[in-house]
């Protein structure tokens, strides 16, 4: 298959039965999928495809950034037991690829595990009728049958969950050492282990945050967030426009006040690549803005540096994640 007919795909630019042919070509062998990948890689850091072939304007590169401080088709490719892992190829290079549902047995009992890959994202849908999205490099492990008294499920990373209502069973997200408890509702958790803030914010009804370790309880109501500061180990209750902390299944990562490093975090989980800092001072740098991801990462890296003044530098590895090196 000819390159410039995969980066259409990547790009989402082609018809329904295209989209399929691509997507068929990639799972027949390892080598196509490798190939895929290394397009998709090269693509998203060189920004060799200019932009009158886009077909995007320049300017929609940012959104905005500002500083502060120093008709989607769902192809059903693989079915596990009470669960479906979807492939969707639309909406701003939101493309969800093949995942592994790996069966394993964990305190007596048999649970699935989903994954997203770095760069990926997935749906899952729950024997109750609950829909989990995750975002890339997060986890969500469940057993294949609820009990009768609850519905319990793990989470690493970050999910945006839609709970089916059931007040005689309760629904809880055990992740980072909290119960997130609900009976009918739709919320977000952003709790990479890798960050130094975890938030839950509720959409649609009312959750219970529980500290497993001091038994503090927060309770949430509709358009608030709870944030934890891992670093003084406090949580904030505040009103928020849902919309800044969900936007990620559009495609989209938003940010205020954020240090460099945490948004470099997100950057390395949706570009698979590693970034480095010459120095602590670079890491505490805060911004405030919204990315679209199907950019490219050095347009990306560009506004951000003129914004902030610092320098970058990507060296491209053979066969591993490129590097980039944030300097002075």
């Amino acid at each position: 298959m000819k390159d410039h007919y995969i980066i259409r795909f990547i790009k989402n630019e082609l018809a329904q039965e295209e989209q399929t042919k691509v997507i068929e070509w990639i799972e027949k062998s390892e080598a196509n999928r490798k190939r895929y990948n290394d397009l998709k890689n090269a693509w998203a850091l060189s920004g060799m495809i200019p932009d009158s072939l886009w077909g995007n304007e320049a300017d929609n590169i940012i959104l905005h950034v500002t500083t502060s401080g120093s008709g989607a088709r769902n192809l059903f490719i693989k079915i596990v037991k009470y669960a479906a892992i979807i492939i969707v190829t639309a909406g701003l290079s939101f493309y969800f690829f093949k995942l592994t549902a790996d069966m394993g047995e964990r305190s007596g009992g048999k649970l699935h595990l989903v994954t997203a890959p770095l760069g990926l994202a997935a749906n899952v849908d729950l024997a109750d009728g609950s829909k989990v999205m995750l975002n890339s490099g997060s986890g969500l492990s469940y057993p294949a049958n609820f009990s009768s008294k609850n519905r319990i499920v793990n989470l690493e990373g970050e999910a945006f969950f839609e709970i089916k209502s059931d007040r005689n069973h309760p629904f809880t997200v055990t992740v980072s050492g909290f119960e997130i408890i609900a009976t009918g509702t739709s919320f977000n958790v952003d709790a990479y282990p890798d960050g130094s803030k975890m938030n839950v914010t509720l959409v649609e009804g009312s959750v219970h945050v529980l500290s497993t370790g001091t038994g503090a309880r927060v309770d949430l109501v509709a358009g608030e967030n709870m944030q934890l500061d891992r670093s003084r180990d406090e949580m904030l209750v505040s009103r928020v426009d849902t919309k800044f902390y969900t936007s990620w299944q559009q495609g989209i990562i938003s940010f205020t006040n954020k240090r460099l490093e945490d948004i470099a975090l997100d950057l390395e989980r949706w570009y698979c690549v590693n970034i480095s800092f010459e120095s602590d001072n670079l890491r505490e740098i805060r911004l405030t803005g919204t990315i679209l991801k199907h950019k490219p990462i050095d347009q990306v890296l560009e506004i951000l540096k003129l914004t902030s003044g610092f320098r970058y530098e990507i060296t491209v590895v053979d066969n591993q994640f490129n590097r980039i090196t944030i300097k002075e």
